[in-house]
């Protein structure tokens, strides 16, 4: 597939396609075909684009293959769409945390709940655990107080205080049993004193727990709400080189799995955990001041179970750590199987991705099911406590009953309190544990946030400034008003001088001996001016406008040494940059970029129509939109253009050519201009993956739309930067080898641009 029809290369036949229709067939020795005569219209022929340049040295030739790409290897996959099959950089991976949940963990979930909310659900827990007392005491109350039954007969009145949610109290104490006789008619006004009072507080306990449910729920989506947008914020602002180093499917997995734990998982048994933890304490605290002596057996009993779980929650911990972790090559693994599946497909690769898939479905499994069997273990040590205590009661009730100090009744109450004791304290060291487990979502949504390197902004530019002073400083510039700061107004910049003076890039490298990507770069750009930056693959072309954009760190100080940069961490661009004389360190990043235009080589679109691509805030009318578009080539005519408007691009514009995205994407660009500003547009290979046709389009927009504007084309088709540019810049390894004008440097055989035009046979 060639985008150059007189670029026949080996092959037998080449067919040219045009508007879903074959054209021509023809051979490239005779070229043979219905439109011969079409093909000779075509002045020069190209050649191979991966030819050698004939003015590179030996040395050059040597170190062609070895060079740093332009981009970081994760990039360089994605524009291919298929990742090399291999495991993981032991240099990039993913943090693990040790030991107990820490406590700032909790702060900070607490703080996405909010203080005030979170201190309303607990009063609320605590007032349906008084109100549900309350009720057991008022009955305990009524039965012991209360009237008589109006037989005139004797009946037994019992002191009930929390029996029921304490087990083992009918075991342990016997109540006081009080005999009387009624003399005289029941009192009715009695009997309904209590009956409403009873009432009363049973509709007062379903009240508060209908408000500790609906105030939980409200807490849980509070928190997850928080906690999503604060991961959004920082990956939003965080560095280029943290998604170059950091595997897609590592973030997608805190987006997907460990929010997912925070929406729903986390919530659901932190609020029964929390229940229970309330409503024993409600129980032991009515029971001690009933009956001190139960803490003789409740105490030892709390330190058996808290020993079981102390060993369970270790484990459990780590494995869910574990479990979380080997997600992350789950989701990575199939985002790119999905990008690249016409690649797998077309190179008959299904076998070895699914091979590959299934290794590392295995590996999270295999967490899945030791977490699993850990919980098992934890099962059955606190059945077999449970069977312990049950058995010590069946002893001791029987004994009780031998020696007569128990009768039967008692005894049997005795084992089922027992047994509800049991597995109510197996229920609250299982929810605990459980509890703590989906706090690792928690964590690993914090860790995300913590340790993402954010892009420094005004005053913040070194890489050491606190996180704290980022954040503040940050916050701070978005109260001023952009005209206020550092003296930029509004039509920055007006005309469109950009000067580099001694700029160096160094990019975190692996490698002790990796080489600058900039070294020293000296360039001025007058204002109005056309320049193309043109060099091979690594030359450093693209870095030029990450460095004008502050893609990367702006560190202060001298020139960095690459080995010394390696050793203390430092990596990040040095020198000075301005544009109509204000430095870029100096300027807020909102203002830089949206002074100034960029089409890169991928052209990004958003899932929707041409229309809210075009103009999102819905700005401009569709007679403008329907205007640029016949400008720009993507219709034909008025009517052709109105019905594109309402076209879904699909998502990132897959229904579109490369060409009618890269086309789109300068429309776009078009419509964010403001007037009387003179734009600084930067190309970075936008003309790179179009035809000829689209690139020509292109061509002319920018001739007509930018004429007074300065433009920055970095190129690898040296035919753009011939046609559109007024000088060119050649680099090689970081450095500027050759400045000056396209048609001067072309009739000049010594130079390097002589030299790469004619190893690709283009016309000097």
């Amino acid at each position: 597939m060639i985008k150059d029809e007189n670029f026949g290369g080996p092959a037998d036949l080449v067919i040219t396609l045009s508007e879903g229709r074959i054209v021509s067939r023809w051979t490239p020795g005779n070229k043979l075909g219905s439109s011969a005569d079409e093909q000779q219209n075509h002045s020069v022929p190209h050649s191979r684009q991966y030819s050698t340049p004939d003015y590179m040295s030996e040395e050059d030739r040597e170190n062609e293959s070895d060079s740093k790409p332009l981009l970081p290897a994760t990039q360089e996959e994605t524009r291919t769409g298929v990742k090399p099959i291999k495991d993981e950089d032991a240099s990039n991976l993913e943090s693990f945390a040790f030991g107990s949940i820490a406590s700032r963990v909790y702060r900070w979930y607490i703080r996405s709940v909010g203080y005030c909310l979170a201190l309303c659900v607990l009063i609320s827990l605590m007032l349906m655990q008084v109100s549900r007392n309350g009720l057991d005491y008022w009955l305990s109350y009524w039965m012991q107080n209360g009237s008589p039954s109006p037989s005139n007969l004797t009946s037994p009145s019992v002191e009930y205080i929390g029996a029921h949610s304490l087990p083992l109290i009918g075991a342990l104490y016997t109540p006081p049993v009080v005999e009387t006789l009624t003399v005289g008619p029941p009192t009715i006004n009695s009997t309904n004193f209590y009956l409403s009072v009873y009432a009363s507080i049973i509709g007062a306990n379903l009240l508060f727990t209908i408000f500790r449910s609906v105030l939980f729920a409200y807490a849980g989506l509070a928190a997850a709400a928080t906690i999503h947008e604060r991961m959004l914020d920082t990956v939003l602002q965080g560095e280029m080189h943290f998604f170059d180093v950091t595997p897609l499917g590592r973030i997608l997995n805190r987006f997907s799995s460990d929010v997912g734990t925070i929406d729903d998982g986390l919530p659901f048994l932190l609020n029964i955990f929390l229940a229970v933890v309330f409503g024993l304490l409600g129980a032991l605290v009515v029971t001690c001041l009933a009956m001190p002596a139960i803490l003789v057996i409740f105490l030892p009993l709390l330190f058996v179970y808290w020993s079981v779980q102390r060993v369970y929650r270790a484990a459990a911990r780590d494995l869910k750590r574990l479990s979380s972790i080997a997600l992350s090559p789950v989701y990575a693994h199939f985002s790119e199987t999905i990008a690249g599946l016409v690649v797998i497909r077309g190179l008959r690769e299904e076998a070895a991705f699914r091979a590959t898939s299934c290794s590392r479905l295995n590996d999270q499994t295999r967490c899945a099911l030791a977490s699993l069997a850990a919980s098992a273990w934890l099962d059955l040590r606190l059945q077999f406590i449970a069977l312990l205590v049950i058995v010590g009661v069946v002893v001791v009730a029987l004994f009780g009953q031998a020696f007569g100090w128990m009768d039967v009744s008692l005894a049997g109450l005795a084992v089922i309190y027992a047994l509800m004791l049991a597995n109510s304290m197996t229920s609250l060291v299982t929810l605990m544990a459980d509890t703590e487990k989906n706090f690792v979502a928690v964590e690993r949504c914090r860790g995300l946030t913590e340790e993402t390197p954010l892009e420094a902004d005004v005053g913040l530019c070194s890489v050491v400034v606190p996180r704290r002073r980022q954040l503040s400083g940050r916050e701070h510039l978005r109260s001023l008003e952009p005209p206020v700061w550092a003296g930029v107004d509004a039509s920055w910049p007006r005309a469109g001088r950009v000067v580099f003076h001694d700029v160096c890039l160094s990019y975190p490298s692996a490698s002790e001996v990796a080489k600058l990507a900039l070294d020293g770069v000296c360039l001025e750009i007058e204002p109005g001016e056309k320049v193309g930056v043109v060099g091979r693959t690594g030359s450093g072309k693209s870095s030029l406008l990450r460095v004008l954009f502050r893609l990367v760190p702006h560190l202060e100080g001298p020139a960095i040494d690459p080995r010394l940069a390696h050793i203390k961490q430092l990596h990040g661009a040095t020198g000075k940059v301005t544009v109509d004389g204000v430095d870029i360190r100096q300027l807020p990043l909102q203002i830089l970029r949206s002074r100034m235009l960029c089409i890169s080589q991928d052209p990004f679109l958003f899932s929707g129509t041409v229309r809210e691509n075009l103009d999102p805030d819905g700005s401009y009318t569709d007679d403008q939109l329907v205007e640029m578009l016949v400008k720009c080539g993507l219709a034909a005519e008025a009517r052709e253009a109105a019905e594109l408007l309402s076209c879904e691009v699909g998502e990132s514009g897959r229904s579109l050519s490369a060409g009618q995205r890269q086309i789109l994407c300068l429309v776009r660009a078009l419509f964010s201009r403001v007037p009387g500003r003179q734009t600084v547009v930067c190309l970075d290979e936008a003309t790179a993956s179009l035809d000829d046709a689209c690139e020509e389009k292109i061509q002319n927009v920018l001739a007509s739309e930018f004429a007074s504007s300065t433009v920055i084309l970095v190129a690898h088709r040296l035919s753009s930067v011939l046609r559109g540019c007024t000088r060119v810049v050649v680099m090689s390894f970081g450095r500027i080898v050759e400045v000056g004008s396209p048609r001067q440097l072309a009739q000049d055989p010594t130079s390097h641009f002589y030299g790469m035009l004619r190893s690709r046979d283009l016309p000097l």
